[in-house]
């Protein structure tokens, strides 16, 4: 042990009460709820850390401003992994941090423009006007930018024509002469339809992009053609003709029915492991040695989900 290890290791084992772990409030409601293995993280340390190696200018690009920082270096997070029947959870709760200024609650109404379906999905709500402030203080846009020449509209009003709700699904794979294709839709909502159908007709006719009705369509993107649509509350991409069709019906009855509870509290991932749902022309393409290594454990694991509760995020692997 070098001289300065020696000195430390001296004087952690030397703290004066007041000066150790036991006076943090944090660490201690750690303490109390910790699991069979847990990890607690002082976000002002690793703060420090990241500027000592990657210099005081680390967030210039970040679009943080020196308010969030501040904010962030008073919390820390507190991780454990818990075994559950039927699943295992691994939690990263934050503690101290005002995440209510950041985010807002998931525009529910979303889901019911996706399929019943879903291989896949991310779901992920913010504040726009938080949005915005990061846009502007990462210096990488100018938001007094217009978005297209043929309308007066800056990329601000187009950011702020949304309504901080987004929602991604892979809802099914097929396969045709041109190989496998992934079908899946992304939809966000909007609070100013008639800016956003401004900027997205006036980008439409300077890029030359095509329009069938209220649809605009991309005839090839490597993944069949793209439509785009809205209406008063959302705006829908996809590649699959049924979903855009309806979408312009209202949308579906139990849109991502097995999952919706979960996806209506946002910030919400889920990927299905379960490889029964998938078809033979993806499954063939997983190499024997690791289809046979993925099968120790995707044999008995369903899906894996990652949602945020309550100040509280949870990475879940659940049994068959």
């Amino acid at each position: 042990i070098d001289g300065e290890t020696d000195a430390i290791a001296k004087e952690l084992f030397n703290l004066e009460k007041d000066k150790s772990l036991a006076k943090n409030k944090n660490f201690n409601a750690f303490w109390k709820e910790r699991s069979e293995i847990g990890a607690w993280m002082n976000l002002n340390k690793l703060f420090t850390l990241a500027e000592k190696f990657g210099g005081s200018d680390i967030w210039a690009s970040s679009g943080l401003t020196q308010e969030m920082i501040d904010d962030m270096r008073k919390g820390s997070y507190a991780c454990n992994l818990v075994f559950d029947k039927g699943a295992i959870r691994f939690v990263c709760k934050t503690q101290g941090l005002k995440l209510d200024q950041y985010m807002q609650d998931f525009n529910g109404k979303l889901i019911n423009y996706m399929p019943e379906k879903c291989l896949a999905a991310i779901a992920y709500s913010a504040k726009i006007e938080w949005i915005s402030k990061m846009l502007q203080n990462s210096g990488e846009i100018d938001l007094e930018q217009k978005v297209t020449l043929n309308s007066d509209k800056t990329i601000k009003d187009m950011v702020n024509a949304f309504g901080g709700s987004i929602l991604f699904s892979l809802f099914d794979i097929t396969s045709n002469e041109n190989g496998i294709m992934p079908m899946m839709a992304l939809t966000a909502d909007i609070k100013d339809a008639n800016t956003m159908r401004e900027i997205i007709e006036g980008l439409a006719k300077e890029i030359g992009i095509e329009k069938e009705g209220d649809m605009f369509i991309i005839p090839d993107f490597g993944i069949g053609k793209i439509m785009m649509c809205m209406n008063e509350k959302a705006i829908y991409v996809t590649n699959s003709t049924e979903a855009a069709n309806q979408f312009g019906k209202g949308g579906y009855k139990d849109g991502m029915k097995a999952i919706a509870s979960k996806v209506k509290k946002g910030n919400y991932f889920y990927a299905d492991l379960n490889l029964s749902h998938y078809p033979t022309s993806v499954t063939s393409l997983i190499p024997e040695n690791i289809a046979q290594l993925l099968s120790q454990y995707l044999d008995h694991t369903e899906a894996l989900m990652l949602n945020k509760n309550e100040g509280e995020w949870a990475i879940y692997l659940n049994e068959k």
